[in-house]
């Protein structure tokens, strides 16, 4: 602290505790520098006597300023023990006490100065000594001494003597473990205003701010470092390092965007200073937290580039974690990779370095290396925070690679390290149960289900308890399975979806055993206790269901009904609606079904419950009877917008002919051509792809719109084409004779025509087709003016399809054939019957 040469020199660092390199403290005794030295400016006087005192005096004062230190030791020595009493002697004492430190013997100062204190406790310079002899005992680690020595001061009148005395207690105090002491010491000048001359305030709130800091006062403590770092007058080193420290406040507290600023401000500020390596790296820290991946990955890559010869395995972490933040996993994995390699490495950093790795590889799909480096992390670090992960990564890798075996334990010990974590343990829970599903362990994989069901706050519990009782159903444990669905009734009632599917399988299993009873118990305790509104309706809706499933279809009807007339039914309306109709339908009041399925089909997508194919074929039938067709057409739609091949290609068939009958035809030879397209391309997915229908099928349709459009050429060509196959179904090949015979008779081959419609009625009968081609052979018949095989065929007519003879009674050729009878026919004209599609015989 004392210079240790000349006094006149300038100040240095004091030595002591807590000091950093880069930030250095004034000297502690610059005050001391002129104020103690004697006459080093007087004039030069006349020589004196050395026998004398005074001549003694000026003598050794001489050789102290030509620094002949141990001369002038001497002679001081000398005046002091000749002169004791002389009033000089004060000023040899102190002259002796800077010849020996000059010299470097402190403990001889030290001894100097207890002499000088003890010959002289009130002078001046034995007062200001205690600073000297302050320092020497700190140097020794002699807190409590030098301690004692500094509080000597801390009422002394000059402000700075005191200020340094206060500083320097404070730093004994610390040495002595007395932190709480030693921060209230320093608090007596920290608050100061700085200035050039009380060079010690900035350390104090230094020392105060750096103390808060690590007792985690983080708010307070970056106050003081920002003070520091944005006052005029606090050295250089001292500013940089509280402008560092104020944004490693920030950064303790999460506040990355702050702290990422000041770090650029202490860049900016002193770019080559101590800190600005530490700065730069910190900032790549900030900014990778912050989730700005791609400018923390640009900060540590400019770090390496500035500071390549420098070892530091963070940098290449940050780096690397935020390459694999922007998804450039390939690109992370050499700097991963290095890190787990290198033995320099900090066992933290390669743990967390080993995690990323997996990450990558796992991202890039890398199943087989995502197995093994997972595997070997976790025997490496069976302990660490990133297990559970990287089990869950090694089970993931194994269920792709299909190896479903290995995969189970690695995701069972996934689930049970991601407890508290619930997107994760989910997930994991739903690789293991297809995993268990795959290996037919369908009782574990319910035991899975259940264990998610019960898991707090997850959203899909009751559809976890119903997938427990469909494994077990699927295990053949049926009492299991249905003490799940049960369960499912109890526990969600607000579940309607899942709700309704327990209670489907409730209802197939009691119905296979022959015990609706125990289901009919279950649903009424239910509906005891159920209060008005949704979950009475729901109650409602199940005990109909299962009395549809009883086929007490009158009952259902009544349970049904009750429940749609429940407020805020809403949930199950769709589906109560689609079992009562089913109901009326069974009941044959088939008006009031109809009804009921026309507001289910209504329903947008979402809402409709799913029709059974055979089902919907069946209402569009019985629609269409109804001179319902636009709801026909509907049906159809749906029934095309299925996945099954046999349906989408029936309903298109019968879409077809409905586009016929209304006289569409453009749009009936659409719906066909690009249902051929379809068939031909094989994009229709029929359960036995070799047993797909003829392409004929269509051409037959095809054939009668051809006609209908007047195309006659084409409309024989098709019918022909369909007519040389030979397996074709008997309905085609009906209404291709029927086609092939009109087209014939337009073209005045009645000859040739008359054969087919023959056959088109005599081998078959067909509703539509048969009794068509039997009012053309008539036609023919009558234009060859055979009356006996006309009245013939009239009788046969009216015999087999007496509804079609009566709707063209008015025709021309049968006029005829009641004329050649003699009976008289109606007074209307001719009426041309209307085409009605295939199948269509009403109920």
């Amino acid at each position: 602290m004392i210079p240790a040469t000349d006094p006149g020199t300038g100040p240095r660092a004091p030595a002591g505790p807590r000091r950093r390199p880069g930030r250095g403290l004034p000297a502690l005794l610059p005050l001391l520098a002129a104020g103690l030295l004697l006459g080093l400016a007087g004039a030069q006087e006349a020589p004196l006597d050395v026998h004398t005192a005074e001549g003694q005096y000026r003598f050794a004062e001489g050789l102290f300023f030509r620094k002949f230190y141990d001369l002038a030791e001497n002679e001081f020595r000398s005046f002091l023990k000749v002169h004791p009493e002389h009033a000089l002697g004060p000023d040899a004492a102190y002259r002796l006490i800077l010849c020996l430190r000059n010299q470097g013997r402190k403990d001889d100062a030290l001894t100097a100065m207890n002499d000088l204190q003890a010959r002289w406790p009130e002078h001046e310079l034995a007062v200001k000594l205690f600073l000297w002899k302050g320092e020497l005992l700190h140097e020794r680690r002699n807190y409590p001494a030098a301690e004692q020595c500094f509080r000597r001061l801390f009422e002394h009148e000059d402000s700075v003597t005191r200020e340094t005395a206060v500083f320097f207690a404070a730093q004994c105090q610390e040495g002595q473990g007395k932190a709480q002491a030693a921060l209230d010491t320093y608090r007596l000048i920290a608050d100061l205003p700085f200035d050039d001359t009380h060079v010690y305030r900035p350390y104090a709130l230094f020392a105060l701010a750096l103390a808060g800091q690590r007792l985690g006062q983080h708010e307070a403590a970056a106050a003081a470092f920002a003070r520091l770092s944005a006052a005029p007058g606090v050295p250089e080193a001292l500013r940089q390092e509280s402008l560092y420290r104020e944004a490693e406040t920030f950064f303790a507290r999460e506040d990355y965007g702050r702290a990422a600023e000041l770090y650029q401000r202490c860049l900016g500020e002193f770019p080559g200073g101590a800190f600005a390596r530490e700065s730069q790296k910190r900032l790549a820290w900030a900014q990778c937290l912050q989730g700005e991946f791609a400018r923390a990955a640009e900060t540590a890559a400019a770090w390496r580039q500035k500071y390549g010869a420098v070892f530091d395995s963070d940098v290449d972490y940050i780096q690397a974690a935020s390459l694999v933040g922007v998804e450039f996993y390939q690109e992370a994995l050499p700097l991963l990779r290095r890190l787990v390699e290198d033995a320099r490495v900090a066992a933290e950093t390669v743990r967390l370095a080993a995690y990323q790795e997996i990450v990558c590889l796992s991202q890039l799909k890398r199943h087989e290396e995502t197995a093994q480096r997972g595997e070997a992390f976790v025997g490496a670090f069976p302990q660490a925070a990133e297990v559970p992960a990287v089990t869950y990564a090694v089970g993931s890798a194994l269920h792709a690679l299909g190896n479903c075996e290995a995969a189970v334990p690695w995701l069972r010990r996934a689930q049970e390290g991601f407890l508290n974590r619930r997107e994760y343990y989910e997930d994991a829970g739903g690789l293991l149960l297809d995993c268990l599903e795959r290996l037919e362990r369908f009782g574990e994989a319910a035991e899975v289900c259940r264990r998610l069901s019960e898991y707090k706050d997850i959203s899909r519990a009751a559809l976890y308890l119903l997938r427990a009782g469909e494994y077990e159903r699927k295990a053949g444990r049926t009492d299991l399975a249905m003490r799940d669905f049960e369960n499912v009734l109890g526990r969600f009632p607000q579940a309607a979806e899942e709700s309704r599917a327990a209670m489907q399988h409730l209802g197939e299993m009691y119905s296979s055993a022959g015990d609706f009873g125990r289901a009919v118990g279950v649903v009424e305790k239910l509906l005891a206790r159920a209060e008005a509104g949704a979950d009475k309706a729901r109650m409602l809706f199940f005990r109909g269901y299962l009395a549809y499933q009883q086929e007490a279809f009158e009952d259902a009807v009544t349970y049904l009904r009750a429940a749609l007339a429940e407020p805020a039914g809403g949930a199950i309306a769709g589906t109560a609606r689609f079992y009562l109709g089913g109901a009326l339908l069974e009941l044959e009041r088939r008006d009031e079904a109809l009804g009921v399925f026309g507001e289910v089909l209504a329903l947008p997508d979402g809402e409709r419950p799913s029709f059974p194919a055979d089902l919907l074929f069946r209402l569009e039938m019985l629609y269409y009877s109804r001179n319902q067709y636009a709801v026909s057409e509907r049906i159809c739609r749906l029934l095309m917008a299925r996945d099954e091949g046999e349906i989408v290609y029936r309903s298109t068939l019968r879409l077809a002919d409905l586009l016929v009958a209304g006289n569409r035809l453009p749009e009936a030879e659409e719906q066909l051509a690009e249902l051929r397209t379809k068939l031909r391309e094989k994009r229709l997915r029929f359960r036995d792809a070799e047993a797909a229908p003829p392409e004929e099928e269509i051409v037959a349709i095809l054939s009668e719109v051809y006609l209908q459009q007047d195309q006659v050429a084409k409309a024989l060509v098709a019918a022909e084409q369909c007519l040389a196959r030979k397996d074709l179904a008997l309905e085609f090949v009906t209404r291709c004779r029927w086609v092939l015979a009109e087209a014939l008779g337009r073209q005045n081959h009645r000859q040739q025509a008359l054969p087919y419609a023959v056959k088109a009625y005599v081998l078959d009968d067909h509703p539509v087709y048969s009794p068509r081609a039997m009012l053309l052979a008539l036609r023919l018949l009558v234009a060859g003016e055979r009356m006996t095989e006309a009245k013939a065929t009239l009788d046969e007519l009216r015999t087999r399809y007496p509804v079609y003879a009566e709707s063209v009674a008015g025709t021309a050729e049968v006029r005829q054939v009641i004329a050649a009878q003699g009976g008289a026919g109606p007074e209307s004209g001719v009426t041309r019957p209307s085409p009605t599609p295939p199948g269509n015989q009403g109920e």
